[in-house]
């Protein structure tokens, strides 16, 4: 499991986190295996992406067939 945008809180104890210091998330599948992974998560970062629904197409690749993509999603409450 890659975890893209995890920081300092995997959310799978045991996954690969990448961050920016990893490389540009944007072409994660420039740099990483393609599918290689059960699961992709990002942790909020997907809408830091240039182009976010380009973004997560290159995250699919990733993604071994049949597998799981999730991407967590959180809103500003006022």
């Amino acid at each position: 499991m890659i975890d893209i945008g995890a920081g300092d809180d995997l959310v799978v104890r045991g996954g690969e986190p990448f961050d920016p210091d990893d490389g540009d998330a944007n072409r994660i599948d420039e740099q990483r295996e393609h599918q290689a992974y059960d699961c992709v998560h990002s942790s909020p970062c997907l809408e830091h992406m240039f182009e976010p629904a380009d973004a997560a197409m290159h995250w699919w690749k990733l993604v071994k067939p049949g597998a799981l993509g999730r991407r967590r999603a959180e809103t500003a409450h006022k």
